[in-house]
């Protein structure tokens, strides 16, 4: 059989153009997958890290020290608790990044005065650059606005930020980054009481 004669003969043709129908249809279906995908990794990271922030919360709140700082060993401990949350895919390069700040009891209402920042990073995998997890979060110094005033001071503020590597089916490396990220980003920000 000719290569000409395909072209010209309408069999031949229209198994050209069933061929062309169906890999636009894989590739239409292949990037549906990956967005789905995405989708679904980035809404599980959020409902972890939810979770993750409301069990250091209530465990600060459970221990009755609201005022106590928080510490490496317990970041370390809310990384293994989330590692189980996310289960395997997401798990396996996942880094969590803990700020408090924390007031000093001279503080007033009309004057807050910082007493102590304190930012801990916690990691599974060392490949995970610091600067791209959290670049776009708002620096810890700016979070003591959203504290609240009460009979025993201001009360702490904790930010807790989780940055997961995307394991999707494969990267699209030439699209654009913001329909497939490399990095899923997600942080919650609220007062230890």
């Amino acid at each position: 059989m000719n290569l000409i004669s395909i072209f010209r003969e309408k069999n031949g043709s229209m198994s050209i153009e069933f061929a062309i129908v169906c890999l636009c249809f894989f590739v239409i279906i292949y990037f549906s997958a990956n967005i789905g995908i995405a989708i679904l990794q980035h809404n599980k990271l959020e409902r972890v890290n939810y979770s993750s922030f409301t069990l250091m919360r209530e465990r600060t709140k459970l221990y009755g020290n609201s005022l106590k700082k928080i510490d490496q060993n317990e970041v370390n401990e809310l990384l293994l608790a989330t590692k189980q949350m996310l289960g395997e895919n997401l798990s396996q390069h996942l880094q969590i990044q803990l700020e408090a700040i924390y007031f000093d009891k001279k503080s007033t209402e009309n004057n807050r005065i910082i007493k102590e920042t304190i930012k801990l990073i916690s990691q599974t995998d060392t490949e995970l650059p610091n600067s791209e997890c959290f670049s776009d979060l708002p620096p810890t110094k700016e979070l003591h606005l959203y504290s609240a005033w009460s009979a025993e001071g201001w009360i702490p503020i904790i930010r807790l930020s989780l940055c997961a590597k995307n394991t999707n089916l494969i990267p699209i490396t030439f699209l654009d980054n913001t329909l497939f990220p490399s990095l899923y980003q997600t942080s919650s920000l609220g007062m230890i009481r």
